[in-house]
């Protein structure tokens, strides 16, 4: 049986980088797919490019709702058999799709591919997004264990329709920017992970994606607030499906886990300490999460105590003088992963 592919862009204002992102996904060289375009209610000249190509993509526009919505949006019109969701600043390489058949296999819950980084302009930058080997087989005891599995972003990933018909139309409340979490967790969590190591499209890199964390030198208070409500999401859908399919998810792994405490101990330093985000003081926060890195395993022993030096010192200047310090730790490297800090990407 050949099996049909569904590409759906998702896109918001991004008329820049649209016409290359579409024009990727129709030069693929495996011919039984379909390209759908959702535009999540952009006010830039996006509809008239999406518009150019009408004869050739399955247009759908909606009222602005965020990028779940647009996701369920673009799968309501899909019909593939498998299911890549491509955001309209990256693009696919002509040979994506026939590599993705290639590998595909019937047991898979979904597949993941490198992505190559260019910048703005589209120029290469000479990286990849993961260094190689990506995480494959079965994760699920890892993400039961550690709340999360290093993964490729949204359009580095294919899933199948017998998959995302379980956990589709996805919640849109709560997930209006990275939405791509809630699918890509649920999958691990449903059984087999496959991977490409070779890229096989590019991430591009840009002012609206660099960071949500740093902005202008100083940290962003709702790029910060929102990573943690939506890892307090991302738990709860884990707990709550895992539940559904007999998966022992412990609602608390994922915030409970080293990266979330990190990043809770940085909000709460940095923004509230008079109304604190999680109902802990700074000081309880902080010694859970040198216990937390103390016992972690999978970081290298030397960055310890650079690690705890370096929080120490936040927890101990006044709030006024840390900014730079918590940036500093940002571009250095010193804050861990966002998907753990055994993932070896960007």
């Amino acid at each position: 049986m050949t099996l049909r592919v569904s590409i759906i862009i998702n896109n918001y204002n991004y008329d820049q980088y649209l016409a290359s992102c579409i024009e990727s996904a129709l030069a693929q060289t495996y011919t039984n797919t379909e390209v759908i375009v959702a535009d999540d209610g952009s006010t830039d000249n996006s509809r008239s490019i999406i518009e150019s190509y009408a004869s050739c993509v399955i247009p759908t526009f909606k009222v602005n709702g965020g990028q779940a919505s647009a996701l369920n949006a673009g799968y309501k019109k899909s019909s593939g058999d498998l299911v890549i969701f491509l955001d309209a600043d990256d693009i696919l390489w002509p040979s994506c799709v026939s590599e993705v058949i290639r590998y595909w296999r019937p047991n898979l819950m979904k597949l993941h591919f490198n992505l190559a980084i260019i910048d703005s302009a589209g120029k290469p930058l000479g990286r990849l997004f993961l260094r190689p080997p990506l995480p494959r087989g079965d994760l699920r005891q890892r993400l039961i264990t550690d709340g999360t599995v290093a993964t490729m972003p949204t359009s580095g990933n294919v899933f199948p329709r017998a998959f995302l018909d379980q956990v589709m139309p996805m919640p849109e409340v709560g997930w209006e920017r990275d939405a791509d979490a809630y699918l890509l967790n649920l999958a691990a969590l449903s059984g087999e992970v496959g991977a490409i190591d070779q890229s096989l499209g590019s991430y591009r890199l840009h002012g609206g994606n660099v960071s949500a964390m740093v902005k202008d030198g100083r940290m962003n208070k709702i790029g910060l607030r929102k990573f943690l409500q939506r890892e307090i999401l991302t738990d709860q859908s884990l707990a709550t499906y895992g539940n559904k399919i007999g998966a022992r998810y412990r609602l608390g792994t994922l915030t409970g886990s080293l990266p979330h405490q990190q990043q809770l101990f940085l909000h709460e330093k940095l923004f509230n300490e008079d109304q604190c985000f999680a109902g802990h003081s700074t000081f309880a926060i902080f010694v859970v999460y040198m216990r937390l890195l103390l016992h972690a395993k999978g970081l290298a022993l030397y960055k310890k105590p650079i690690i705890a030096a370096w929080s120490l010192l936040i927890m101990l200047l006044p709030k006024s003088v840390v900014q730079p310090l918590v940036v500093m730790g940002y571009q250095c490297g010193t804050v861990l992963a966002v998907a753990a800090f055994g993932a070896r990407g960007l």
